[in-house]
């Protein structure tokens, strides 16, 4: 139809459109693809004929089209205002190869890299501090808080000494919430005598170096032995430099008394948190990149967070891999436990008190059954109220 449109008006005659065999719409470009729709070129008419518009996609026709082009209707005028749009199509020397990359890479998700999201001069600055403060110290890693440019951090501890007291009401009413908090404390604390300071808005976030969620869970059905784990309290098994532990100071009770002590380690208030506990955990796979380049891999790719997500093609190999993981990030102490897998046999050389109880179990995104192997997706609860 369209060709014929075209001959029968003399401003269309040099537009030509490929022939058509299926004429069902393969693909909507919404008004949003701004730049498929700028006008190149247009070529009009008489008044009440239709006319051309060459666009980035080609030709297409738009305006009144007379019925003798269309099937009769009853109760319809003698034309109907359409847009007709040109069939799109590739080359005939491309290759499908090609054609199938192109689509791929405008339209794709490269589900191997982390963010492509460019970095800021902050994201710039942020990386620069981890990079030159890291060390490794003992059995863990310390580094220093990427701290914004020219602050001045307020005496906030008669703030913080309303929020204590509250806590305390609430702890000497759960005694064991409170044995928890002195277990957890004992692990953490350093006693000190200055002030209280927050650094918590203070520091800079840091890049996104997190892959990709959507990436790691298409990796989780790639073969047929999964083996989930996670990292025992990954944020407290980083150390921070002396001088930053002053700005990390809370109200404790010891013996009785009230004192400030102050965290020698990664704290889960600060904005920079998340990006500093993934820079370490890369840091520590790419020490030991030459003689476990598998576990390298792994390390860099199969984390979202503290969350190890990774499938293996045979019980022998997940094993294999298992051992190594857990050995490379015991060197910058982490813990890596609580493992499970949808075939036992695959962590036969762990320790009982490294696996985790055959159940469904939490990861990033859904829900995992290891005696099926199923994602599942949980129902939402919703509420009629007859409206």
């Amino acid at each position: 139809m369209l060709n014929e449109i075209c001959r029968d008006h003399s401003h269309l005659q040099k537009i030509r459109f490929p022939a058509i065999r299926d004429n069902r719409i393969g693909i909507l470009i919404g008004a949003d693809a701004f730049t498929a729709r700028v006008l190149r070129q247009f070529t009009t008419g008489h008044t009440g004929t239709p006319y051309g518009v060459n666009t980035l996609l080609g030709w297409t026709l738009t305006g009144p089209i007379p019925q003798r082009y269309t099937k009769k209707r009853v109760g319809q005028s003698n034309s109907t205002s359409i847009t007709l749009f040109n069939h799109i199509r590739r080359r005939q020397d491309d290759p499908d190869e090609n054609l199938l990359s192109l689509f791929w890479t405008i339209e794709g998700v490269n589900f191997n890299q982390c963010s492509s999201k460019g970095q800021s001069s902050d994201d710039k600055e942020a990386l620069s501090i981890l990079i030159d403060t890291i060390k490794h110290i003992g059995d863990r890693y310390q580094i220093g808080l990427p701290w914004k440019k020219d602050i001045k951090l307020p005496n906030n501890y008669f703030m913080a000494k309303v929020l204590w007291h509250a806590l305390q009401q609430r702890l000497e009413r759960d005694t064991n919430l409170r044995e928890r908090y002195e277990e957890t404390i004992k692990k953490i604390w350093i006693k000190t005598t200055s002030q209280l300071q927050t650094p918590v808005a203070d520091t800079l976030y840091g890049p996104d170096v997190l892959y990709k969620l959507h990436g790691l869970l298409l990796r989780f059905r790639q073969y047929s032995v999964a083996i989930p784990a996670d990292i025992e309290a990954k944020f407290m098994q980083i150390g921070i430099q002396p001088q930053d532990q002053d700005c990390l100071r809370f109200l404790w009770t010891q013996n009785g008394n009230e004192k400030i002590f102050k965290y020698n380690g990664l704290i889960f208030g600060a904005t920079c948190s998340p990006s500093c506990a993934i820079f370490v955990l890369q840091k520590c796979a790419n020490d030991h990149k030459q003689e476990r380049s598998e576990a390298h891999t792994s390390i860099m790719q199969q984390f979202y967070m503290d969350d190890f997500m990774q499938t293996y093609p045979s019980e022998e190999e997940a094993r294999r891999s298992a051992d190594e993981i857990k050995t490379v990030l015991h060197t910058g102490g982490f813990n890596l436990t609580k493992f499970l897998s949808n075939r036992p046999a695959a962590l036969d050389n762990l320790l009982k008190e490294d696996k985790a109880e055959m159940k469904s179990q939490r990861i990033p995104g859904q829900t995992w059954d290891p005696k099926t192997d199923k994602l599942m997706f949980a129902k939402p609860n919703l509420l009629y109220t007859g409206q």
